[in-house]
């Protein structure tokens, strides 16, 4: 039976996420959920009045994000799930990430991101290249490569985090994902997207946007 921690972070409550999230496939888990609330203050996280307001709520998650890493490290979990209030998953999501999930490597599903300094919705992660550098914005060709695929940053919306990485690397900061992928390199432990997993990402005014 593998031990998980569903980190579920809300910033604003949205039961059409809410529901996809209950009605995932827990078969062979043992899942517990730790809900971490946090005050969205509204507006695009890369506009600039979210890149002028979003210092004090990364800083919440990130305080929020380091006690369910306590948690899962304390009480012996295999895996922290991390999920985003609001990612819609499909319902075999989480046996897809496991189908890939080791205690050596991180891995997550894909998602569009919502618009970038108006940019179109490239998918949330950063690529790696040859080097294992930051190569930009996730692009829908990358989901041809194969089963899974390497890349530099996993975003934090819908991704298995193992115990023995929580247990390897320092705590969360305000930089979350960004400095997390930094810190994941620097140790050689993979990070992995699953090109199964697509997921819907639901923007404020209820637009969804899908890979």
């Amino acid at each position: 039976m593998t031990k998980i921690l569903l980190n579920y972070n809300v910033g604003i409550f949205n039961p059409k996420c809410f529901y996809s999230i209950m009605k995932l496939d827990f078969t062979g888990t043992e899942t517990d959920v730790f809900v971490n609330i946090y005050n969205d203050f509204g507006g695009p996280q890369y506009s600039p009045e979210g890149i002028e307001k979003n210092e004090k709520w990364r800083n919440i998650i990130a305080k929020k994000l380091n006690k369910a890493r306590n948690v899962v490290i304390k009480n012996d979990y295999d895996f922290m799930l991390s999920v985003e209030h609001d990612i819609i998953a499909p319902e075999n999501a989480l046996q897809e990430l496991l189908k890939h999930a080791t205690q050596d490597r991180v891995v997550g599903g894909i998602y569009r991101l919502r618009k970038l300094r108006n940019k179109e919705y490239p998918l949330c992660y950063l690529r790696q290249d040859e080097k294992g550098e930051n190569a930009g914005w996730g692009q829908i060709e990358d989901l041809s490569v194969g089963e899974t695929f390497p890349v530099y940053l996993v975003p934090f919306g819908f991704t298995l985090i193992p115990r023995k990485v929580l247990q390897q690397l320092p705590i969360f900061d305000r930089e979350l994902d960004g400095s997390y992928a930094i810190e994941l390199k620097k140790r050689g432990i993979e990070r992995l997207l699953v090109s199964s997993v697509k997921l819907d990402h639901m923007d404020r005014d209820g637009s969804i946007y899908r890979v």
